[in-house]
């Protein structure tokens, strides 16, 4: 088409045209060729941007463009400038669009850039977008970590790149996690505690405060090396004492196991590649124990191990050096009374070679016999051990077969009062039975038994003593019911006897004849004595005694009462002696002992209180007189003014009758008062008038200027009051000295009165008007001019700061009054006001009050000391916003003291372990004097060092097959205010954060290393405890000595096992195979082999115990003798004391584990069992020929 268009120069500079008209100059024109008209216009998704991201650029494009255009998107350069500009994305269209677009990763960072869209056909140039876009620089970032660390050990991790850039990271492919690096651009990570090895793998970084991230693909190896393991076992578990034997290790090839021997000092041997190493032992006299404590790896890597074999050695029998039975024959004594421990005992007259002697063979005092004791299991003979034989013989004791006891009740008779030869035990029966206590009872016609006790022998033969008990008593009888003052008499049934009185005040009585006389109401107990007979001791008897009070019916008394006084009780009267309960004669009208005036006659009154069985009536009398009634005379009170002072009026008559009045005093009113007699004085009421007077006033009193006769003069007129001879006046100028004087005149003028002042006039009194009241009044003469106070500038001052008192009189000479008080917080307004009779007008004064800077309450620090080095460090400049409240106008400095000193640096730091108080100043520059000074702690914080630890310090569970019989609880160590996470492996356990953690779980790896971290919930501090390794194995078999001895009649209930549900077997074989469980009750059989299993939690072991039983003469041959233990339960030492000496003592759990270990050489031993924990344990005891087992229960 056609178009025609004027367009001026100014249209043009801002459309762009396609084959227009080059000629214009600011004039019309007339086009008469096709013109095109293209504009294009667009905008970005978003302003701002990153180095290589990329952006999504919409465009509207107006008008026609070619086949094959080509719309380009451009970047300009920081400041928006398109002189060279940057292509970043191109699409081929002839319409509006969206264009894909990317950020050139070379982009210098700026905030001015700006997007334009050109098309290559009809080639046109866009507008730019029209805002400025903001292009960040893309974070980076790189990772490295340590190469190699032990298995369970914590390894480092460490980022670098764009400071303060967050990065994503990913451990062994699992979910992301994330880490923030310092100002530097570093940032550590310590991982937690590894069992297999890691792969730290960086996934993107994203820029601190704005979008810019990017994608990363690099990542850090931490190898783990696994941790050693050992065993330990042995091919000899007995030899001969004198032999050696062998220890064998096996494990990781290359490793160095450290053992101990008789748990010594640490010893070391490296295994062969092979993974083995055996040691023959030195010469052994004694059973050896070899103990494994770790294994460490040529690398470092270590960890603590449990296990230990035991070479048993085969020495001499043991037992007492010294032994010898107690015999009364010397042929009863032979080698069989010897008892000794060992297998296969054999005796000899000699240390080496000699005879070899029977068991009947009859002892010699003294000489010394020798026994040896063969291996079952090699079949050699030990070395012998001596015995010395000693033969006591042991009397029967003597004395009288026939022996009397009297029966004291105050001592009876006891088995301590039996006689015999020697050094007793006494029993009920001729043989057996249980020594009788000495305080036991003595039976008349029982037969009691004696022995002869020469330790450590008693004698078998006793001596039959018989008893005979006679008894000794006195009866009492007589009257126990007597008045004071008369008497009874207590007969005995005993003559000869002596009495005595228990309580002489209540009653005494006659020594020899018994007659008793009552003194004062009580008890008392008669106490007759008589000499004993028949061998039995003194007798005495006792008998109460109850002494009753006579009746008591007071004193006699004379009442007097006025006629019209009130009731009154006769029984007040009779004194405080008098009993209640009795009977006035003759009877009162009321019935009881109310008298009353109105109704009963004045006479004599008598008061009975009847008596008892032993004791007489009593009686008393009233006299009672009726008096009439006076009245109270006063002298009459003289009239008063109204207001004037009234005395008091008289509290006595003159008649003398006292009392009070009544109402109260009046002295403006005329009043009419009432006396009232006080009670007890047989008077009535009167009544008295005090008249009072009412004051005249002047009608009027006032100032009148306008009959003053001088200007410095004030005039005063009032009117006149009626009766008045003349007036005394007084008057004051300014409040200053009082002038009187007196006028007959009803006026009066004050002269000498200044411009200001003012004068107080008052007529005072009036002659001829006694009642007058004295007026005042107070006139002013006006000011004609007023000046202004002038006072000095107040310099400004701080808030809180000291203000002095302003002037109360100013510079040109005016006092007067401040008003408001002084305020020393804000800035204030004061008025001064001068004071009346100045001529002066108020005036204004402004102090200004500059104010401190407001001070936020600091919040204390708590620093963590996470190297544990002893110091921690803080930048004190992050306070620095907390103090202002961000008011960067202010300045914070740091000291420690509150009277300042050194300013600190920004840096400080202190040991960990104490709490520093530091202090900050806060000001303006511009009022550098109003600073206010706060204080802050930084408490430095060592990291809670958790330490795992197990009851009896154990480090395996027990399983059977992949089921957990019993489990293992392993405790951090630390409660309170902790929380606390649990690892396996080095693998976060769900759930798990109590400060113990019970391992429960089966592990088809055997062994699980555990830690745990532990934080402080107070401070944030958090510390992570060593690495804690647990196995598993199956459930143990009980332990227990393999030989053990037994007397005829005991049962499998009688061997000693430490163990948990434990069961005997007829076989060695597992539990899979078939075998007897043998019922507790079998008879032991000599030479026999038992085997016993024990049960955790319903799991029996696979394993079981081989016990051989082998008979001996007595049970007591192996008993400690007289072995006591105290206290059980036990809280923390277990008191042990036996005849017999104490060389070795044990202690067991239920699981048959050893758990400590005692040598010693006593008869008393304190063990110390504090550190176990609660539960039940077996205590073996042992000496060179014997032992015993006990339980005992932990608190």
């Amino acid at each position: 088409m056609k178009l025609k268009l004027f367009i001026t120069l100014a249209l043009l500079c801002n459309m762009l045209f396609a084959n227009a008209v080059p000629d214009v100059v600011n004039r019309k024109y007339d086009l008469r060729e096709e013109v095109a008209v293209n504009q294009i216009t667009c905008s970005a998704s978003s302003t701002s941007l990153c180095q290589g991201t990329s952006v999504a650029l919409t465009f509207i494009a107006n008008g026609t463009y070619n086949t094959g255009n080509v719309f380009t998107a451009q970047l300009s350069d920081a400041s928006g400038s398109f002189v060279s500009p940057v292509n970043i994305g191109t699409k081929s269209a002839l319409v509006s669009g969206t264009i894909p677009a990317i950020i050139p990763s070379n982009a210098i960072a700026g905030t001015g850039y700006r997007i334009r869209v050109v098309a290559s056909s009809l080639a046109t140039i866009g507008l730019d977008n029209g805002t400025n876009i903001t292009v960040f620089q893309a974070p980076i970032a790189s990772i490295s970590g340590m190469s190699t660390i032990c298995s369970g050990s914590r390894g480092t991790v460490t980022f670098t790149g764009t400071p303060n850039a967050t990065v994503t990271y990913a451990i062994n492919g699992g979910p992301n996690q994330t880490i923030v690096l310092d100002a530097t651009g570093n940032a550590t990570l310590m991982t937690s505690p590894l069992s297999v090895s890691s792969t730290y793998s960086l996934v993107s970084v994203a820029s601190s405060g704005s979008v810019c991230s990017k994608i990363l693909s690099k990542s850090a190896m931490i190898n783990v090396i696994p941790l050693p393991v050992a065993a330990i076992s042995t091919s000899t578990p007995t030899v001969c004492s004198g032999s050696t034997g062998t220890v064998t290790f096996t494990g990781t090839p290359n490793v160095t196991v450290t053992y101990k021997v008789n748990f010594g000092a640490n010893q070391t041997i490296l295994l062969g590649t092979g993974g083995t190493a055996t040691i023959t032992t030195p010469i052994v006299t004694d059973s050896t124990t070899y103990s494994l404590v770790s294994a460490t790896s040529s690398g470092g890597c270590s960890q603590a191990l449990s296990g230990n074999v035991t070479i048993a050695v085969y020495s001499a029998p043991t037992g007492n050096s010294l032994q010898g039975p107690c015999v009364s024959d010397p042929s009863d004594a032979t080698l069989a009374s010897f008892i000794l421990v060992g297998t296969n005992i054999k005796w000899y007259d000699a240390s080496s070679g000699g005879l070899l002697l029977p068991l009947t063979t009859v002892l010699t005092d003294a000489k010394i016999y020798w026994a040896s004791q063969t291996n079952p299991n090699t079949g050699c003979e030990s070395s012998r051990c001596p015995v010395k034989a000693t033969v006591m013989l042991v009397p029967v004791p003597t004395g009288n077969a026939l022996q009397m006891f009297c029966n004291d009740p105050l001592n009876p008779p006891t088995v301590a009062s039996l006689v015999a030869s020697g050094n007793n035990n006494w029993y009920a029966v001729a043989t057996g039975g249980f020594r009788l206590a000495p305080t036991t009872p003595l039976v008349d016609g029982q037969s009691y038994y004696a022995t002869t006790v020469s330790l450590p022998c008693e004698s078998t033969t006793r001596f039959k003593v018989t008893a005979l008990v006679t008894n000794n008593a006195v009866t009492l009888s007589g009257n126990q019911g007597i008045c004071v003052g008369l008497t009874t008499v207590f007969s005995p049934s005993a003559a000869g006897g002596t009495w005595i009185s228990s309580s002489p005040a209540v009653a005494t009585i006659n020594p020899a004849t018994g007659v008793i006389t009552g003194v004062s109401a009580g008890t008392a107990t008669m106490i007759y004595s008589v000499t004993g007979t028949g061998g039995c001791p003194d007798a005495t008897s006792t008998r109460n005694v109850t002494v009753n009070s006579a009746p008591n019916a007071g004193s006699n008394a004379i009442v007097s009462i006025c006629s019209n006084s009130g009731p009154i009780d006769l029984f007040l009267f009779l004194g405080a002696t008098a009993q209640p309960g009795g009977i006035w004669t003759p009877a009162l009208v009321s019935g009881k002992g109310i008298f009353n005036p109105s109704v009963d006659a004045a006479g004599q009154y008598v008061y009975t209180v009847a008596g008892s069985s032993s004791c007489l009536a009593n009686t008393a009398m009233v006299t009672v007189t009726i008096r009439p009634n006076e009245m109270p005379i006063f002298t009459p009170i003289a009239p008063i003014c109204s207001g004037s002072t009234l005395a008091p009026l008289p509290t006595t008559s003159t008649n003398g009758i006292s009392g009070t009045w009544s109402p109260s005093l009046n002295n403006i009113a005329t009043t009419t008062y009432t006396f009232t007699p006080d009670a007890g004085q047989c008077a009535t009421r009167t009544l008295l008038t005090i008249t009072v007077s009412s004051n005249p006033v002047m009608a009027t009193f006032n100032c009148d200027p306008t009959l003053a006769t001088s200007s410095n003069s004030v005039f005063f007129d009032w009117s006149n009051v009626v009766g008045y001879i003349k007036y005394n006046y007084t008057y004051s100028i300014n409040g200053g000295a009082s002038i009187t004087g007196s006028t007959q005149v009803s006026h009066y003028e004050v002269f000498g009165v200044s411009e200001g002042q003012n004068v107080t006039f008052g007529i005072v009194s009036v002659e001829g008007v006694p009642c007058f009241l004295p007026s005042l009044i107070t006139c002013s003469l006006p000011c004609k001019t007023n000046v202004t106070p002038i006072f000095p500038p107040i310099a400004p001052i701080c808030s809180g700061g000291t203000l002095a008192p302003l002037l109360t009189t100013s510079l040109n000479g005016i006092s007067g009054t401040w008003t408001p008080a002084l305020n020393n917080t804000a800035t204030t307004t004061y008025t001064f006001s001068p004071n009346a009779g100045q001529c002066a007008t108020s005036s204004t004064l402004t102090i200004t009050v500059n104010l401190k800077p407001k001070f936020i309450k600091l919040t204390n620090y708590f620093l963590c000391d996470n190297d544990n080095d002893g110091s921690v460090c803080f930048n004190s400049r992050a306070k620095d916003a907390e103090i202002t409240g961000g008011n960067t106008n202010l300045i914070v400095e740091y000291y420690t003291s509150p009277n300042g000193g050194n300013i600190l640096p920004n840096t400080i730091c202190m040991k960990t372990g104490f709490i520093q108080l530091f202090f900050a100043k806060v000001y303006d520059p511009l009022f550098p004097d109003c600073y206010l000074i706060n204080s802050f702690s930084v408490n430095a914080i060592p990291l809670p060092i958790p330490k795992i630890t197990t009851v009896n310090d154990m480090h395996e569970i027990y399983v059977d097959n992949t089921t957990v019989a019993q489990p293992l609880l392993l405790d951090s160590q630390l409660s309170g205010i902790y929380s606390f996470q649990w690892y396996e492996d080095g693998a976060a356990i769900i759930g798990a954060n109590s400060a113990t953690y019970l391992v429960n779980i089966f592990s088809p790896n055997g062994i699980r290393n555990y830690t745990v971290d532990v934080t402080n919930s107070a401070t944030g501090c958090m510390g992570t405890s060593l690495v804690f390794t647990v196995s598993q194995s199956p459930v143990p078999a009980p332990s227990g000595n393999r030989l053990q001895y037994f007397t005829a009649g005991q049962t499998l209930a009688n061997l000693e096992v430490a163990g948990s549900g434990i069961l005997w077997h007829s076989g060695p074989t597992n539990r899979s195979a078939s075998s007897n469980v043998l019922p507790m009750n079998t008879l032991l059989v000599n030479g026999m082999t038992y085997y016993a299993s024990q049960t955790i939690n319903g799991y029996e072991s696979p394993t079981r115990l081989d016990v051989k039983v082998q008979v001996t003469l007595s049970n007591n041959q192996f008993k400690f003798k007289d072995l006591k233990y105290s206290p059980n339960p036990i809280v923390d030492v277990l008191h042990i004391q036996s005849e017999d000496v104490i060389k070795k003592v044990s202690v067991c759990n239920t699981l048959g584990q050893e758990v400590y270990r005692q040598k010693c050489n006593t008869l008393e031993l304190h063990l110390e069992l504090s550190y176990l924990v609660s539960g039940n344990y077996f205590i073996k005891v042992e000496s060179d020929s014997k032992q015993q087992v006990f339980k005992v229960i932990k608190k």
